[in-house]
Order: structure tokens, then C-alpha cells, then sequence
């Protein structure tokens, strides 16, 4: 995570770290993948379906559709 890796108490982030983290895309990406990894299988498998739900490939680029929140908790 940035804050792991650089001095961030002045709000400044190092244009290395910056690099290292893989831009915003990376960052993103290794804390995405960090969260998910700490879902239990059958949590995984929810959120896999949920993402599979709410993106489409149209024209060979990802693209967002939107989604009622009920069709993620039963409705409640």
C-alpha cells in the first residue's frame, strides 16, 4: 500500500513509489485483489457474480451497467 511505502505525512507521494504501485490503475488493482483475497470461498464466489452483473464486454471494451441494490442482498 502507498502508505507502507513512502512518507506520506506530507502528503507528498514519491514519483517512484508512484511507479512501483503501477499508477492508479496498480494501486487499485493490488488492493482489489487484497480484499478479495481475504473473502472466504463462498464470499468470493458472491462477489464474483456481482461483478460478472454489473460489467459487459461491448465492442471489446469493458463497460459498467447499472444494477438494483436488491438483486446483491435478497432484497432486503
Amino acid at each position: 500500500m502507498l502508505w507502507e511505502k513512502d512518507n506520506v505525512t506530507d502528503r507528498i507521494l514519491n514519483t517512484q513509489t508512484y511507479y512501483d504501485l503501477g499508477r492508479v490503475t496498480g494501486a487499485l488493482q493490488q488492493q482489489a485483489n487484497k480484499v478479495y483475497d481475504a473473502l472466504l470461498p463462498a464470499e468470493q464466489e458472491a462477489a464474483r457474480q456481482i461483478f460478472i452483473d454489473l460489467v459487459d464486454v461491448v465492442g471489446g471494451k469493458p463497460v459498467s451497467r447499472r444494477a438494483d441494490k436488491a438483486n446483491f442482498d435478497g432484497g432486503v
